[in-house]
């Protein structure tokens, strides 16, 4: 019976060889499996990894662009402003460069006039006028011969030009 016990456990040993070669064979085909998958997601990683980078690059390069264009934009409407501001200046320079002789000429004419008027007042006051009697007229009221010939001497030795008609005040063309 030694020999059948033997026997026994000879094929007791058999079949546990042949189960563990079983059981190996399938944790080898699964560790296979295993690993062509892990290169699967590796290889799904890295691809995703690639277009994801690849997006970024693309939207850096957009923001980027549309940065530069900002910026140049910027650029642009600065110069555009300063530009406008000095040819704003240039033309108000311009404008009171044009009107200068013009107020010098307005303000000497007025002048002339204020000179005119006093001395014509003077005039009145002291008697120099036609008037019998020496009652003063309002500056309003038409102007006599007598003011009329004396605006005229003043305006002469004045330099204005032109006078009023019926008036001793002179005419002004603006």
């Amino acid at each position: 019976m030694a020999t059948n016990d033997h026997f026994c456990s000879n094929q007791a040993l058999e079949k546990e060889v042949l189960r563990l070669k079983e059981v190996l064979q399938s944790i080898t085909s699964e560790q296979l499996n295993t690993e062509a998958e892990l290169l699967d997601t590796r290889k799904k990683l890295a691809d995703l990894e690639r277009a994801f980078a690849e997006q970024v690059r693309g939207v850096d390069s957009r923001y980027r662009d549309r940065m530069d264009s900002l910026m140049q934009q910027n650029a642009d409407l600065r110069k555009h402003a300063l530009q406008t501001s000095m040819e704003f200046c240039q033309y108000r320079a311009n404008l009171q460069q044009a009107r200068a002789p013009l107020s010098t000429s307005v303000r000497e004419r007025m002048r002339a006039v204020v000179k005119a008027r006093s001395t014509a007042k003077l005039g009145v006051a002291l008697g120099l006028d036609e008037q019998e009697d020496n009652r003063t007229r309002p500056l309003s009221a038409p102007g006599t011969h007598g003011e009329r010939k004396l605006a005229k001497e003043i305006s002469k030795e004045h330099n204005v030009q032109e006078l009023r008609p019926l008036s001793c005040m002179p005419h002004f063309h603006y």
